[in-house]
């Protein structure tokens, strides 16, 4: 008997959405879909950031050099975090540095209706600079008064599938 190896999951994925009806608001979906796929291309390469201790200290191996996190794994790390929240998504996400120094952090949010953005923008600040303290350390020029957070767009229900 022999076996036949299994299908294909994108040819698999493509006739299952071939077989539903297309939702009313499809044309919308897709144009949103396309938008953010093709904002992955315009992505910015990615910059070293400096790492410091505890005291605020940079850190450096037994050789000398200092210890840096890449700024992509900074944004996948403040990406996650925005998604957790069905009250909040991020429509945008955009890191300052200068020097190797992380300067600020700019968010741009959309919020579920009916929520308190303002406790909502404090919330998020606080847990950016949580995460990003956690990547980099205390200390240096970044701290609560550098996260800028943007509520750019208010929709009913759950912002992380709109």
């Amino acid at each position: 008997m022999a076996l036949e190896p299994p299908p294909d999951p994108l040819r698999r994925a493509l006739e299952a959405a071939k077989a539903q009806d297309s939702p009313d608001d499809w044309v919308v979906v897709a144009s949103t879909v396309r938008e953010r796929v093709a904002a992955l291309g315009r992505a910015a390469p990615t910059e070293p950031l400096l790492v410091r201790d505890a005291g605020g200290d940079l850190v450096h191996d037994e050789h000398g050099s200092r210890a840096v996190v890449s700024s992509r794994a900074v944004l996948s790390a403040l990406r996650r975090l925005l998604l957790t929240a069905p009250t909040h998504a991020p429509d945008g996400i955009r890191l300052h540095v200068d020097d190797g120094e992380l300067t600020g952090v700019d968010v741009s949010l959309v919020g579920a209706y009916g929520l308190d953005l303002v406790a909502l923008a404090g919330d998020v600040r606080s847990q950016v600079v949580e995460v990003v303290t956690a990547l980099i350390g205390p200390g240096g020029p970044f701290g609560p008064a550098q996260v800028q957070i943007d509520v750019v767009d208010v929709v009913v229900g759950d912002p992380r599938v709109t």
